[in-house]
């Protein structure tokens, strides 16, 4: 290794690892058995393990837990790719009208899968190794592991050009993501 800083720290990581006879961390423990069958005990057993995703998935849900109990936090809840057609579209929507979630943001993939599920066009379980050219040749078109109709998406381009017709000029300046959704049905 050519930088000398470079070779300093895998020199000082070496010693410092090789120096103690145990390491200075808590160990890993095994995630004890679900036996009663509860959510609480699943969290409990992902944060007795505290690494990778159970221990993540545990943390995570303290945080929403203190947030949800805490009257003087607003809550934003940030959505990423298609949760809706994977099927998240109800817990989203539970959590919302609870009362759980001031605000919501999401992406683009999200709203245009939410509007399809909203307009009757269902998602399907797939394959990720699926054919895409054979999928199109069928009429549907992939989202990793779901499949999706085409004319789904021709039905939805539709849609969207008729409310865009219904919107005066002068109130593209001012239109809000909300209104075009409401707008959208």
């Amino acid at each position: 290794i050519r930088d000398a800083s470079v070779r300093e720290r895998i020199k000082t990581s070496r010693t410092f690892m090789t120096a103690m006879p145990h390491a200075p961390f808590p160990s890993v423990k095994g995630m004890p058995p679900v036996t009663d069958g509860s959510v609480d005990s699943l969290f409990a057993a992902y944060a007795a393990s505290g690494v990778f995703g159970a221990g993540r998935m545990a943390r995570a849900l303290d945080v929403l837990e203190k947030m949800v109990r805490d009257d003087g936090c607003t809550v934003f809840l940030g959505l990423a790719g298609p949760l809706s057609a994977g099927g998240m579209r109800p817990i989203v929507a539970d959590m919302v009208e609870r009362g759980l979630v001031d605000a919501l943001f999401t992406t683009g993939a999200n709203a245009v899968h939410d509007l399809l599920e909203c307009w009757e066009c269902h998602h399907f379980h797939g394959d990720e190794a699926a054919d895409d050219d054979e999928l199109a040749e069928k009429g549907y078109a992939r989202v990793f592991d779901l499949f999706v109709e085409e004319s789904s998406f021709a039905g939805f381009e539709d849609r969207v050009q008729e409310a865009f017709d219904t919107i005066p000029e002068d109130d593209w300046r001012t239109m809000t993501p909300s209104r075009l959704l409401s707008l959208l049905g």
